[in-house]
């Protein structure tokens, strides 16, 4: 029998890393349309929040895995989490309101 929560759990980390991959794949992309550095891209708050929130995936699915480093994996989950969260309220204090 299939046992779902274990298929469920390791397609967090799958879909985490392929979020990252995504990503960077798109910056590198549109840094050598606009001949932009790819770092300078990275940097930027959406595709850094992006691959944050990619990270923190990856790292849930290794925190909720039977494995002895869970604590581990927690403090890095919350600390991606945070990530996510610090650049989304940074974005929205930085957006310009329209009139």
């Amino acid at each position: 029998m299939i046992n779902w929560a274990t298929v469920g759990v390791s397609a967090l980390w799958i879909l985490g890393l392929a979020i990252v991959l995504a990503t960077f794949s798109h910056q590198k992309w549109k840094s050598e349309e606009s001949g932009v550095r790819l770092w300078d891209r990275l940097s930027k708050r959406r595709p850094l929040s992006i691959c944050y929130f990619g990270l923190a995936l990856f790292c849930l699915s290794f925190t909720l895995s039977e494995n002895n480093l869970w604590p581990v994996w927690g403090v890095l989950t919350l600390y991606h989490g945070g990530s996510v969260i610090r650049l989304l309220a940074l974005n929205t204090v930085d957006r310009p309101r329209r009139r």
